[in-house]
């Protein structure tokens, strides 16, 4: 813009000065500033069209009066018309001018006196220049550094993401509201986590879009950046259900990506006024959304990088501790404690097979839901497929999972992560972390845990081996003592009684029995029959050579042990040996019965189990 100001002490020098007007008006027409030029007293004659552009007057409004309604510094105006006026010129002033609808314009000014072929002055003009673009530039280049620095300056994902919102608004001015929208991989949605308006009203409820939903949806779907100036007349606009909160007219919306990876949306929006933004404000908030997708990409390497090294502190801490326990409830505790604690699950259990491949121990922390947990089920369910097959289990939602036991979820498990416990080739435990939130689990989780897991499993297998060998100790002494004990009477009730304490003091068994064989009437007199701990009736048992055959018979008859451990080995043992498994004791899961034999004569037969 450029302001003339013009003295003229008569009517010849205003003549002269219009002539003078005249010749400059193609130049004023044409500019690219705005140009006012006023005479002696002030009074505008000349207001091109890039100054009616600027501050929204016509020049017919304008001429003939004073120019200082367009000042908002006045006093700086006076200041800059008498140094125009003294030194000829002014090559550079910023004031604030105003336009017609009481907005302020700031702008830069380079002013000169004008005047006639024989030297008279006969007024100034002023070339003024619009610095609001310059400034919004300013502010904007500003924005992004100062932004750029604090999202630099922590690692906290929310914190970079506010900060992100309010340096777009304050570069974006035409903009309202802010707000980004993160994919959950859990969901399928694109979540609200950011925004500058309050989500927290009770009386409102925050939309999640899923993946090609709305605008939103549209642009993580796409990757492709929009800017809306209709925002209800978009084919993909969503309507909001909230009508007391002003859905957005005006909108710009960009993806967030990092490294090829879609990690949300970044939106500005308008909520009064159409075709508010434009293809700049567009770019420019792509540059936030770049800055924003980088900071979080740090943001979460470190975060990534902090958590392996406390995982891996925390891992080594657990390994001493593991290598520290006496017993092997201990050891199971620090396991289920410590997995907790890195998967973040509030459940966890253990089972442990022993060499005879049965579950001879089960550990589940909190303790108190020891009584909630079912017992394993060792031919099928999920317990039985990790045994059977090695590998990790993983199982994001219960509800959607045919193979879980409803028992469980009875207990509010809705997400679990099963681990075998490998050793010496075998399959000797296996550890369930279970979650009373949908949790997912991935690989990271999985090798998290089974890095603990051999030495685990070994520091139990060695713990156990410590038992056996005590176990064995213990046993060896009690079996001196029951030895000596029989050698010092001749007694046969005497001799039973002393046989059938040491069982039930250090065999556990639940029915267990003694008899002699009656080879010429073919029965077996029962001397000891005890089941749970009671005495039962003694009575002769027939051996029967063919049609159920008992454990008892096949002992006598065939002069050779029975033993099994589990279910599947019973079943297995019972066909094949021809013996009736619905036969009274076949019940139990575990047996050994073995002949009472001297120099190869059988004379009776024992039997215990469990």
């Amino acid at each position: 813009m450029r302001t003339i100001m013009h003295n003229s002490p008569g009517d010849d020098s205003i003549a002269m000065l219009l002539e003078t007007q005249q010749r400059l008006e193609a130049l004023l027409s044409s500019s690219f500033d705005a140009i006012i030029a006023i005479d002696s007293d002030k009074k505008i004659i000349k207001f091109n069209r890039q100054a009616e552009i600027m501050l929204g007057y016509t020049e017919s409004e304008l001429i003939g009066k004073s120019v200082e309604r367009l000042h908002k510094e006045k006093t700086k105006a006076r200041e800059i018309y008498y140094t125009i006026k003294n030194s000829g010129k002014i090559e550079r002033a910023e004031l604030v001018l105003v336009h017609k609808d009481g907005s302020h314009i700031p702008v830069l000014l380079s002013g000169k006196l004008i005047g006639d072929e024989g030297g008279n002055i006969l007024g100034q003009v002023g070339f003024i220049r619009d610095l609001r673009e310059s400034q919004l530039f300013d502010i904007r280049m500003k924005a992004l550094v100062e932004s750029s620095k604090a999202v630099n300056r922590t690692s906290e994902i929310r914190e970079i993401l506010e900060c992100v919102i309010k340096s777009a608004l304050l570069s974006i001015p035409s903009a309202n509201r802010g707000s980004i929208y993160f994919y959950d991989e859990i969901s399928g949605k694109l979540v609200l986590m950011i925004s500058s308006f309050d989500y927290a009203r009770k009386d409102y409820k925050a939309q999640n879009f899923a993946v090609g939903e709305g605008i939103i949806g549209w642009v993580f779907e796409r990757q492709q950046p929009i800017i809306s100036g209709k925002i209800q007349e978009n084919d993909h606009y969503k309507s909001y259900q909230d009508k007391e909160i002003n859905p957005p007219r005006s909108m710009l919306c960009a993806p967030i990506t990092s490294k090829q990876r879609k990690i949300g949306v970044m939106c500005l929006s308008h909520t009064t006024e159409q075709d508010m933004f434009t293809r700049p404000d567009l770019e420019l908030m792509i540059g936030f959304a770049d800055q924003a997708a980088i900071a979080i990409h740090n943001a979460e390497q470190v975060k990534k990088i902090t958590k392996e090294a406390e995982e891996l502190d925390f891992l080594q801490s657990i390994s001493l501790k593991i290598n520290s326990q006496v017993n092997i409830d201990e050891i199971l505790k620090v396991i289920v404690e410590g997995g907790m604690k890195l998967l973040g699950t509030q459940m966890a259990v253990v089972h442990w097979k022993g060499r005879e491949q049965k579950i001879i121990k089960t550990f589940v922390a909190p303790k108190e839901l020891q009584e909630l947990m079912t017992k394993p089920r060792e031919s099928d369910g999920l317990t039985a497929e990790v045994f059977q097959n090695g590998e990790p289990i993983v199982i994001h939602d219960t509800a959607f999972d045919t193979r879980v036991n409803p028992q469980v979820r009875e207990v509010g498990i809705k997400s679990l992560v099963g681990y075998p416990l490998h050793l010496g080739g075998r399959v000797a435990g296996v550890l369930f972390f279970n979650s009373q939130q949908r949790q997912f689990f991935g690989e990271h989780e999985i090798h998290l845990i089974s890095l603990l897991l051999p030495q685990a499993a070994s520091a139990i297998e060695n713990m156990n081996t410590i038992e056996h060998l005590e176990r064995t100790k213990q046993l060896s002494e009690s079996l001196m003592e029951v030895s000596s004990k029989l050698a010092a009477t001749n007694v046969l009730m005497d001799q039973m009684a002393a046989v059938k304490r040491f069982i039930q003091e250090n065999l556990g068994a639940q029915m267990f029995f003694l008899g002699l064989y009656d080879r010429n009437n073919n029965v077996i007199n029962l001397l000891i029959n005890c089941e749970e701990g009671k005495d039962l009736a003694l009575f002769p048992v027939p051996v029967k050579n063919q049609e159920n055959l008992t454990i008892s018979s096949f002992v006598i008859l065939k002069k050779h042990p029975i033993l099994w451990y589990t279910e599947k080995q019973k079943l297995e043992e019972c066909e094949t040996l021809g013996i009736n498994p619905l036969q009274k004791g076949i019940k139990c899961q575990t047996c050994l019965a073995f002949p009472l034999e001297v120099e190869g004569n059988v004379l009776g037969v024992i039997s215990i189990q469990s």
